[in-house]
């Protein structure tokens, strides 16, 4: 009996903390795709734009395991046209999401490539990744940023759908075993291993990285 009202709560704890996760970070469809990779890099977010606006947001939970992704450039692609979307302002860069505004011309879908490369040398090359670009029209900018604003006080922008989160093939594609887990999901963690729903966990080694991380010691 104590071994089942205990086997309960644990499971009451595990759902509690997957409502507590935030929404961006579960349900993300993973897949792959076809670009030109020696000029976009290997992996993208496909966002889907409703209408057509000035000014459209974006939040994708892409997770990243690379370091300092804010030092890394984005360049976002309007499907349908094929051309570069120039009107861009980085919001938030950090390694569990990327908020971000765009300029949508028309309604569609829209490619942001996150982890541009730049490959040097033939037998032995040297891959480095893009530095960030400010390719965004003054003006836009300026008008953009004045939106973003008032936005937060009286009306929403547009906000931009996440499709899917594409790798140009399987073999580099980070999901499953290198999606990190988010400062949220850590935090979850240690909410549990802090309270009396973790008296019978002991010796153990608990891990909470995604699968990034291959061994603890």
């Amino acid at each position: 009996m104590i071994r089942t009202a205990l086997l309960r709560n644990v499971c009451l704890w595990v759902l509690l903390l997957s409502a507590l996760t935030p929404l961006s970070s579960q349900g993300v469809r993973y897949g792959t795709g076809t670009w030109d990779a020696e000029s976009l890099g290997n992996h993208r977010a496909v966002l889907l734009v409703r209408e057509k606006a000035e000014t459209v947001v974006a939040t994708i939970p892409w997770r990243r395991r690379d370091s300092e992704p804010e030092k890394k450039n984005i360049i976002v692609v309007e499907e349908s046209t094929g051309k570069r979307v120039t009107n861009l302002l980085r919001l938030s860069i950090n390694r569990s999401s990327g908020v971000m505004a765009f300029q949508a011309p028309n309604a569609g879908a829209y490619d942001v490539y996150y982890l541009p490369y730049v490959s040097k040398g033939r037998n032995y090359p040297v891959v480095t990744y893009q530095a960030p670009e400010d390719t965004a029209d003054p003006s836009w900018k300026k008008t953009a940023q004045a939106a973003i604003s008032r936005s937060e006080n009286t009306v929403p922008l547009p906000q931009a759908a996440l499709v899917e989160i594409q790798s140009i093939d399987q073999f580099n594609s980070f999901y499953p075993m290198e999606v990190i887990a988010t400062p949220e999901e850590v935090a979850n963690l240690a909410v549990y291993v802090c309270s009396p729903l973790s008296l019978a966990t002991n010796g153990a080694a608990l891990r909470v990285d995604g699968g990034v991380v291959r061994a603890c010691f």
